[in-house]
């Protein structure tokens, strides 16, 4: 370290060393951070945000961050955090905004739910765009007590990451074929 650290010295806790114009370069770092995370998070998919939206998970990473480091290291001022802490969530209800006037916008932060299953008949290419394996359909639908893949007249890919399913009724006849439990050697 250049300068010894003087604890408790209160400018260098709450606006740290640097010259003023780098609170303008923290601005472009987080919306850089920011937009990348959104990206990132829409290209791997509904799996991995069971109960969060995209917008929440770059909230709860940004955030997450901005407060870890302030609180461990020292040479991190204490206002470097509140200025993320605030402009995050500034960022996120102006992106909201502009969802709420952008179909494009809402396109593209937002996942639709693709149908799965249909007729009792899985759709590969829904399979190839979720990047999901026909093992972990069937896994969900054994969750779901399915034990004939015709049972299903519907599975549906929420964009929370659930899956939806739905049977025929009871009153249908099918014809079953695909046994969810044969796979598993039982």
């Amino acid at each position: 370290m250049e300068k010894d650290i003087i604890p408790f010295e209160i400018k260098r806790w709450l606006f740290g060393l640097p010259p003023e114009l780098y609170y303008f370069e923290i601005g472009i770092r987080i919306l850089s951070v920011f937009a990348f995370l959104l990206l990132i998070l829409r290209i791997l998919g509904k799996r991995g945000q069971k109960n969060l939206s995209p917008m929440q998970n770059v909230l709860m990473i940004s955030l997450g961050t901005a407060v870890g480091d302030v609180m461990i290291m020292p040479t991190i001022p204490l206002f470097y955090s509140l200025f993320v802490l605030i402009l995050v969530p500034l960022l996120i209800f102006a992106l909201q905004f502009i969802k709420l006037k952008s179909q494009k916008m809402r396109d593209f932060v937002n996942a639709h739910p693709q149908i799965i299953v249909k007729n009792g008949k899985l759709r590969q290419d829904a399979l190839d765009i979720n990047r999901l394996t026909k093992e972990e359909v069937y896994s969900q639908l054994r969750v779901k007590n399915v034990k004939f893949l015709e049972q299903v007249e519907c599975m549906i890919f929420e964009p929370s990451g659930e899956m939806s399913v739905f049977k025929y009724d009871k009153e249908t006849e099918i014809h079953c074929e695909t046994n969810l439990l044969d796979i598993l050697e039982c």
